[in-house]
């Protein structure tokens, strides 16, 4: 019920398995990761490639060309999150005392 409220409130959609779940927004020809967790006795097990491998279906999909997503610095999660998403050919966009920017084409 809450992806439901989301997508409600924020235009959110979820890709949602039993060890984690996105949420992304579709605009254009942007697809915005907004959010991805793995429970932590999923972690170090690709769960988050899985979701990621999904999500670019999903935004392929709906007509995007690339992923897009905002890593916090100053979480006790970024050092992890950061490694997957460099990992997963991410690069880093711009950066500023809030956040990175970072980016993935998907053509």
């Amino acid at each position: 019920m809450y992806f439901d409220y989301l997508k409600e409130k924020d235009g959110k959609n979820a890709i949602i398995k039993d060890y984690g779940f996105c949420t992304y927004i579709i605009s254009g020809k942007e697809c915005f990761l907004a959010d991805i967790y793995i429970k932590p006795e999923f972690r170090n097990q690709k769960k988050g490639t899985e979701i990621l491998n999904e999500l670019i279906v999903a935004a392929k999909s709906e007509g995007c060309e690339v992923i897009t997503a905002r890593e916090y610095p100053h979480t006790d999660v970024t050092s992890n999150s950061m490694l997957c998403a460099l990992t997963n050919g991410f690069k880093i966009i711009s950066s500023n005392s809030e956040f990175i920017l970072i980016a993935k084409g998907i053509l």
